[in-house]
């Protein structure tokens, strides 16, 4: 259903104003109208979360309700869905209603924390005024929303008129651009000849201006635009409505994998939006084209060939568009066969422009592909990704690529401040990701870790792998709880990423396999056998469909031996380790420990086969201290100590051994804290 086609009323406010909210609910329903609002305790899981978007996309009326409560909490998910409200007003035309922020109290609205949207129509007060009562109040706020819902397009004079319930001199002053008196109130004639005088100027000035406008030369647009009169020499031209909505579309483009599923969905719909506004203009479907690979790249939410169409679509618009070949080029790099093409595209375009950031990016990803860090190629992508952080405003997607390659190449002082630049440019999910790694991870320093959770933003815990980081550093501080709880933010019952193999905690797995690893920690083995039975039905369903899938296979063998069903389990290791051509174990030791390698150590100890995983951990150690990795060295050791796959090793010489010489090549890296973990 689309928002025109409903008369559904979205109310939104804090846990605190709750029951202030309730009442309003039970008012409009009483008056007939139909109020979505959530009265969960719980505010959270993938369903809930999916359901209130959905509800705000397709509200006719959106009600944020506004209180001391809301200004005194900086974040809560109210926010988010204040967010997702403004951000729908950009495809609003400005004579429908579709705001309506009620004041529950005497918080000014030119003082609140607020969107700018929201400033822009009228509040409504909700305290009752002198004499009346809520009742009264209520009843005329209903009538409000009542005529609002009767017209399909109320202007926003409407929203900000006469029918406040409570008058405005009973509320607050505003400094507010666009206020007006409320009705009955008079100016006094001073004012009234000021202002009479002055409308008379502006309509002289404008007579005059526009005259010198008409007289004018035309400046033809390059991208076959309608022709627009040319600006004065000291005023920039005013940008088209079509450009309006790209500057949002590029707003969300800069954000690439920190931003939303919503938000690049908005992306796309700026951008059709500009484009049937201006058709024929290369550039704006060449930003289309861009939103809609976000939602090929980052979500699967559309295909290869959908992006590189409206791609391609924009190079024939204008072949020599700027964007319209950027778009093109960053399709090709998604292929082996076109990236060649991609890198030759992409370094024209550098030379065009310098000092473009996106290109650098994507040119630096093409260039690097799967090079090893003592490749020039390797250094090369580096350096583009260097310069693109390095320049005016910096750059967080620059800064967060740049991490990782740095830490590949053994450089970790350097990582860690690329790390810091990306965090100083915005909160970015993926820098905030890597600075929680390396305190868990590197450092030990879980405490630490689960501070920085605290203030993760909305982007951070919409990637699976993130939510498995959160609850894996819970379960090391001992609050399997909140383990619990996090995972149920886990978007599918099938967490994925993309590496086909699992580890012991990896990144691709069964959101009940999880879940049953923190039941355990809390020393309920009932509840963690019957998650780990959920799971084994989810992966067996899957091995239907892909019957030789190794990472299916290893859930499998994982989970049935978890289970105590060792003659099963051991029937489908041996279909497993066919799959996967592997006959020994092996620990996760690859070039750095933000990325999850193959691990098949945890699956042989599962199936009982010890003696060959403490054999494997003693390779691990020496080759991390020949290959002089003491980071990863660091990693691992934390990894043993704290995953729960790995308690059973506890207490054995060798393993306590290996811990040991870890810890110890650990402390020869600059950023290992000396002293190792608590």
């Amino acid at each position: 259903m689309s928002a025109p086609e409903n008369k559904a009323v979205f109310l939104s406010y804090a846990s605190q104003d709750a029951e202030v909210a309730r009442r309003i609910c039970d008012a409009l329903r009483a008056a007939g109208v139909e109020v979505w609002f959530d009265q969960s305790e719980l505010r959270g899981g993938d369903v809930w979360d999916q359901k209130i978007r959905k509800q705000i996309k397709e509200c006719a009326l959106f009600v944020p309700i506004i209180s001391a409560n809301t200004q005194a909490r900086a974040e809560g998910y109210f926010r988010l869905e204040w967010k997702l409200a403004d951000r729908r007003t950009d495809l609003i035309g400005k004579s429908k209603a579709f705001l309506l922020p009620v004041c529950l109290d005497d918080t000014r609205d030119s003082e609140a924390d607020v969107p700018d949207s929201f400033l822009a129509v009228q509040w409504m007060s909700l305290r009752p005024a002198q004499g009346s009562t809520e009742e009264k109040t209520l009843a005329a706020f209903c009538a409000r929303v009542s005529a609002l819902l009767s017209s399909t397009t109320a202007p926003r004079e409407m929203v900000a008129g006469d029918a406040d319930p409570s008058p405005a001199a009973q509320r607050p002053a505003t400094t507010r651009r666009g206020a007006r008196p409320a009705s009955g109130q008079k100016l006094p004639r001073f004012v009234a000849a000021l202002a009479f005088a002055v409308v008379v100027l502006v309509v002289v000035v404008v007579l005059i201006f526009s005259r010198r406008r008409s007289e004018s030369p035309t400046v033809s647009s390059p991208t076959g635009t309608a022709p627009r009169p040319a600006a004065p020499d000291n005023e920039a031209p005013a940008p088209s409505a079509a450009q309006k909505l790209l500057a949002r579309l590029w707003s969300i483009y800069d954000l690439q994998q920190d931003g939303t599923q919503e938000e690049w969905a908005l992306a796309e719909e700026l951008g059709a939006q500009a484009l049937k506004l201006e058709p024929a203009n290369a550039d704006v479907a060449a930003a289309y084209a861009q939103a809609t690979w976000g939602m090929y790249k980052f979500f699967r939410m559309r295909t290869y060939d959908q992006a590189l169409s409206r791609a391609e679509k924009a190079r024939a618009l204008g072949p020599d568009s700027f964007e319209g070949r950027f778009a093109v080029a960053n399709m090709y790099r998604e292929q082996q066969e076109t990236r060649r093409q991609a890198e030759e595209m992409l370094r024209e375009l550098l030379a065009q422009r310098p000092d473009d950031k996106r290109v650098l990016r994507v040119l630096a990803y093409t260039v690097r592909g799967l090079q090893r860090p003592t490749s020039p190629e390797f250094a090369e992508a580096l350096s583009f990704l260097e310069r693109a952080a390095s320049l005016p405003g910096g750059d967080a997607s620059a800064s967060v690529g740049a991490t990782g390659m740095l830490w590949s190449a053994g450089r970790p002082v350097e990582a860690l401040a690329s790390i810091e630049r990306a965090l100083a440019v915005r909160k970015s999910a993926g820098a905030l990701a890597q600075k929680i790694q390396y305190l868990h991870f590197v450092c030990g320093q879980s405490k630490e870790a689960a501070n920085l959770l605290e203030g993760a933003p909305a982007a951070f815990w919409r990637q699976d792998d993130n939510v498995l980081l959160a609850s894996e550093i819970f379960l090391a501080l001992g609050q399997p709880a909140r383990a619990i709880t996090v995972l149920r933010f886990l978007r599918d019952d099938y967490s994925t990423y993309p590496v086909e193999s699992p580890g012991p905690l990896g990144m691709i797995g069964p959101k009940n396999l999880f879940l049953g690893l923190a039941h355990q920690v809390a020393g309920s083995t009932t509840a963690a056998q019957t998650e780990w039975r959920l799971a084994l039905q989810n992966v067996q369903q899957r091995l239907t469909v892909s019957p030789n899938a190794r990472g299916l296979l290893y859930w499998q063998t994982w989970l049935l031996a978890a289970l105590g069903e060792q003659v099963e389990a051991r029937r489908s290791f041996e279909l497993w380790r066919e799959y996967a051509g592997r006959t020994r174990p092996a620990f996760d030791v690859g070039r750095h420990f933000l990325v999850q390698y193959d691990e098949t150590a945890g699956l042989h100890l599962q199936v009982g086969e010890r003696a060959a995983v403490l054999d494997a951990l003693e390779r691990a150690v020496d080759n991390l201290v020949h290959n002089k990795q003491p980071e990863i060295a660091a990693a691992l050791r934390n990894r043993l100590r704290y995953q729960p796959v790995w308690r059973s090793l506890q207490g054995d010489p060798r393993f306590e051994a290996a811990l040991v010489q870890l810890g110890e090549f650990a402390q020869t890296s600059p950023v290992v804290p000396k002293g190792g973990p608590p």
